[in-house]
């Protein structure tokens, strides 16, 4: 019997509902829908809807406040939180104006993704910018050790 948590899927859209019981869960300390403290750890949550990438995209201004970064896919009714980096991970690339808003971003690449389902290592994401990927197995891994 398989008891090992490879992702979290909440059915709700609410953003602190799902953070709020995920914080709960792995005994932290719930800031905001946005923030989380963790062994004494900022964590900065990325919301993205469904229908986007599975990146971590956080803005350049924003990454020195913070030590680990958490994805969190929402649906319409429901989401799932699906992955996370640090933020040795996340500044190891230089950040780009990805928006062209004249603000720059640093990007966290999903190795499990649609351009790398197609491509493989020919994929944009494997370049000298984006060394450093995520992918549902570091997900697994942390809920495991936290959840079990």
């Amino acid at each position: 019997m398989d008891t090992h948590i490879r992702k979290l899927t909440y059915e709700s859209n609410k953003r602190e509902e799902v953070i709020k019981d995920f914080v709960k869960k792995i005994n932290g300390e719930y800031l905001s829908p946005l923030v989380f403290k963790l062994n004494s750890e900022r964590w900065l949550v990325d919301f993205h809807p469904s229908t986007h990438s599975k990146d971590i995209i956080v803005e350049e201004k924003d990454a020195s406040h913070y030590d680990k970064f958490l994805l969190v896919m929402e649906g319409a009714q429901s989401s799932e939180i699906v992955g996370w980096t640090d933020k040795k991970q996340l500044v190891s690339v230089p950040a780009r104006d990805i928006y062209r808003t004249g603000r720059k971003h640093f990007i966290v690449h999903d190795t499990k993704g649609l351009s790398v389902k197609i491509f493989g290592e020919k994929s944009p994401i494997f370049d000298i910018e984006h060394i450093f990927l995520f992918n549902k197995l570091i997900l697994y891994l942390i809920l495991n050790y936290f959840l079990c």
